[in-house]
């Protein structure tokens, strides 16, 4: 076997620049050019789950978003900005740059009817993401949160695994693959490759912190090994979407705040948003939603729940808004707040899962409804 062929043939030697001699004095060592070599400037993109698009304060809310806000008094606030309106798909088009229907992405993952662009949420292999993209470029690549790229039926210890995130291009993850999750005990927490043994959780766990925490983690590692080379932080959000789920004092912090309903909410939010100009003066606030009745027609008994739901909502807003507050601390502590691009998000708008009067299992009340039309 000569040189030729090692080439074509030998990994080690494929694309190798070497001059390999019948001797060590006849030959010329080369080496690869390294992978820390610094590409560009680190990012970390924040994706969060049901959002809706005046939730935050700098976008006309009530919700307490200073740590947000402050980014975007520093940075471009998008009002013309386009999701797709489905966690997978959005997930997709994010990860790659293209139509989700395109990468096989058209759908949830827990669907798979068997057409061109619905594979059950899992990306097509020769898509390539962000992530790889930017690994190649010498980059680190780390992921936190919901993924929801993957089939559920290879969300198992022996499934295949070429779906997960260490195979789309991560370096280190953690979180979970799913659609969702309780806040306080989630199941099936990934790390790597390998699902998380975990018997019982502290009492105060929260989502929200757990992945606010490691991602702080990973740029701490990063920090300590290699601080020249260039990051992308992927901090993907469970919150706000369903179960909603906030501790007591944080949800009591809102108390009163929507005894007035959501009609009130949504003219304070459209005329906080023409003060701002984030939308022309001339324009008039439409009908409420297909589905969403009046406050003025939600019985009295029914009221004080409607609200509660919204302080959940609320509470755990600001819970994300802690946990961008924390990243950018930690970010400016490394000394690399100012060489990092800082990108937040949502997958979708606001959601109506749970129907207009919530429901406490939404699963049961998918399996009642199916039952009633089979009767």
């Amino acid at each position: 076997m000569n040189n030729q062929d090692l080439l074509c043939n030998g990994d080690p030697a494929h694309g190798h620049q070497a001059q390999i001699g019948k001797t060590l004095k006849q030959s010329k060592p080369w080496w690869r050019p390294a992978r820390g070599e610094r590409a560009g400037p680190n990012i970390v993109f924040v994706l969060l789950d049901d959002l809706g698009f005046s939730d935050f304060g700098c976008y006309g809310g009530e919700i307490r978003t200073p740590n947000i806000d402050a980014l975007a008094a520093g940075g471009l606030r998008y009002v013309q900005y386009t999701t797709v309106p489905m966690c997978t798909p959005a997930r997709a088009a994010l990860m790659t740059g293209k139509n989700p229907h395109s990468v096989g992405c058209g759908w949830l993952t827990h669907a798979n009817p068997g057409y061109p662009g619905y594979q059950a949420g899992e990306i097509s292999a020769d898509a390539p993401t962000v992530p790889e993209l930017l690994r190649e470029a010498g980059y680190a690549t780390y992921g936190v949160g919901k993924w929801h790229n993957t089939p559920d039926y290879r969300v198992t210890p022996g499934g295949d695994r070429s779906s997960w995130p260490l195979q789309r291009g991560f370096d280190r993850y953690y979180g979970f693959l799913g659609a969702e999750t309780n806040f306080f005990s989630p199941g099936h927490l990934i790390e790597g490759n390998e699902f998380v043994q975990i018997d019982e959780y502290t009492k105060d766990y929260y989502t929200t912190d757990d992945w606010t925490a490691r991602a702080i983690r990973y740029l701490r590692d990063h920090a300590s090994g290699d601080p020249a080379q260039p990051f992308y932080l992927y901090v993907a959000h469970n919150a706000p979407h369903v179960p909603l789920q906030a501790r007591p004092e944080e949800i009591a912090s809102y108390d009163g705040v929507y005894d007035g309903g959501w009609d009130a909410v949504r003219e304070a939010r459209f005329a906080q948003q023409k003060a701002m100009g984030l939308v022309p003066p001339q324009w008039r606030l439409g009908a409420g939603s297909p589905g969403v009745p009046s406050w003025e027609s939600v019985p009295d008994a029914a009221r004080p729940l409607m609200a509660y739901y919204m302080q959940i909502f609320a509470a755990m807003v600001e819970g994300i808004d802690r946990s961008v507050g924390a990243l950018v601390a930690e970010l400016k502590r490394l000394g690399q707040f100012d060489n990092t691009l800082f990108v937040i998000t949502s997958d979708n708008g606001a959601s109506s899962i749970g129907g207009p009067e919530g429901a406490a299992n939404i699963f049961e009340k998918r399996v009642t409804k199916i039952g009633r039309a089979h009767v």
